[in-house]
């Protein structure tokens, strides 16, 4: 695993098809920033890749930066996502602390 920042949190949710995705992550970034945390936030990708980017060009780059950090953040209904699901199993398999909305 990659150097380990511990207190780097990776924000995990649905993003597809979810109107209101980027408020939802928005949001999420702003609470855990007031608790503390370095927060990456893959709901901005969008402006980092190019526009062609495929979803699996997101999930390498997704993997990437949580292979960093300590822990992830996992919001509403993130089990009705292909890539959260995905960002789940790979923090289970890396032992990264596993947070969820409260």
């Amino acid at each position: 695993m990659s150097e380990l920042h511990k207190d780097w949190i990776y924000i995990s949710g649905p993003i597809t098809g979810v109107k209101n995705y980027l408020t939802n992550f928005t949001e999420a970034e702003v609470r855990l920033i007031k608790e503390g945390w370095q927060v990456i936030n893959p709901a901005k990708m969008g402006s980092v890749l190019p526009g062609d980017a495929s979803w699996a060009d997101f999930m390498k780059v997704d993997f990437a930066l949580l292979s960093h950090c300590a822990a992830i953040y996992m919001l509403p209904n993130w089990e009705k996502s292909r890539g959260a699901k995905a960002e789940m199993a790979f923090a289970k398999d890396n032992g990264i602390h596993i947070l969820f909305h409260r």
